[in-house]
């Protein structure tokens, strides 16, 4: 989907805030909400404004293209799931805690905090053959979940945007090939995010199934630990649900070195999920070359895209705002044009590199607003994109604009016939 390059500040839909709210306890909250990316609509549920919803389309877009990679088929599934699915599964009990219920005219429904039920009676229409096996599915879509206590911003919501991915095999071994090629996807996913994780052998919970892994992001204000093992030669990591016998200063159980416990947050989560639904729902199954009707073996793989925006920010921010990576910023290039109310020269300077970057394709964001320049600065810090070019009367004497890497600080200047190029390629190193 191709959105806009080019947004004149004066003319964005956004306020930025000098005080951050109230219920704010960690910095990608702060930020979020000081930025404009988002709003609060209610406890556990917000709004996201153009930047912000921008900056979902980017990851969305990251994630939409490791699926596709690994051959798998985008869907939508219904959000409004009839009761008598979830009682099949069992789930209205095992979920009941999150589950949202809703009674309308056509009867008794539930708001979907998870697809597994519905996705499976879906392709159980649809996929009767071995022929048609291996099968990979994801959607994006809304879920909803009950949350006790919703905080932490889009850390812990009552509603949140997610990207759930399904496979469909013919035996166990299947099911453990496209897992692992799940796997390595969402290592890709990550690693072009930003991100730094760690995956962890992990509890399968009311999910189900024997085999799963948290994708967990070293981080101060996350609500989950893992374990993991101090040596760097041996990898082994684990969720305290997965190995609730091992404390800080034990064994590992793979090498026998000492375990540390790390604390950290979620970004993602997969599931080997055997029979565990297509034993429990009928007609799905397929029927293998000898002709026998067989359960499929499935796979599950949920990521948190809203939840994302939110861990992404929390490792890329400092004191004065967000500090986006190139791959999820809402635009690469924040062009500033300092007193261009007072000076016809910088005006028409900085008028012409705007239309030199959009027509060059560089997505940009140009602040000409009637603003101060300390004003035009703190907004440019706190909204993070990648580059930040400046033009200013001072430098126009010189024939120069100057280039900021927001995330380090590094600056230089260049001619005003290099900048769109040099802004096209990135960041200053």
């Amino acid at each position: 989907m191709a959105y806009p390059s080019a947004m004149r500040m004066s003319r964005l839909l956004l306020r930025t805030l000098r005080d951050a709210p109230a219920d704010a306890e960690v910095a990608s909250h702060r930020l979020l909400v000081r930025a404009g990316y988002i709003r609060r609509l209610a406890s556990g549920v917000y709004t996201f404004l153009p930047l912000g919803l921008r900056v979902l389309h980017r990851v969305t877009e990251v994630v939409r293209e490791e699926m596709d990679g690994v051959g798998a088929q985008e869907l939508l599934l219904a959000a409004l799931h009839p009761v008598d699915l979830w009682e099949r599964s069992g789930r209205t009990i095992t979920m009941d805690d999150v589950l949202i219920r809703v009674h309308a005219k056509g009867g008794e429904f539930v708001l979907a905090p998870t697809h597994e039920e519905v996705v499976t009676a879906t392709i159980a229409t649809e996929v009767d053959s071995w022929r048609d096996l291996p099968l990979a599915v994801y959607q994006v879509q809304t879920k909803f979940r009950d949350e006790a206590r919703p905080r932490y911003g889009l850390l812990r919501t009552r509603e949140l945007i997610m990207k759930d991915a399904y496979t469909f095999d013919v035996s166990a071994e299947a099911m453990g090939a496209s897992y692992r090629d799940m796997y390595d996807a969402y290592r890709r996913i990550f690693a072009r995010l930003g991100l730094a994780v760690t995956p962890v052998e992990a509890a399968s919970g009311p999910i189900g199934g024997d085999v799963s892994h948290e994708f967990m992001v070293a981080s101060e204000i996350g609500e989950d630990h893992f374990a993991r093992c101090s040596s760097p030669d041996c990898g082994w990591a684990a969720s305290i649900e997965a190995a609730p016998q091992l404390a800080e200063g034990g064994d590992c159980p793979r090498c026998g070195a000492v375990v540390e416990l790390v604390r950290a947050v979620e970004a993602g989560h997969t599931f080997q999920l055997g029979t565990t639904y297509s034993a429990k729902f009928p007609g799905a199954t397929f029927n293998d070359e000898g002709g026998q009707e067989l359960p499929y073996w499935m796979g599950c793989y949920g990521m948190g895209l809203s939840r994302m925006v939110a861990v992404i920010a929390e490792e890329h921010h400092d004191e004065a705002g967000l500090c986006w990576p190139e791959s999820v910023a809402p635009y690469q290039v924040h062009l500033l044009a300092l007193g261009a109310g007072r000076s016809p020269a910088v005006a028409e300077a900085a008028e012409g590199l705007y239309a030199e970057l959009a027509g060059a394709g560089t997505s940009v964001l140009f602040d000409d607003r009637d603003a101060s320049v300390g004003v035009k600065f703190a907004d440019a810090d706190l909204l993070g994109l990648p580059t930040q070019v400046v033009v200013g009367a001072k430098g126009l004497e010189r024939g120069v604009a100057e280039l900021k890497a927001r995330a380090t600080g590094a600056k230089t200047e260049l001619p005003l016939d290099q900048v769109a190029a040099a802004a096209k390629a990135g960041p200053p190193r």
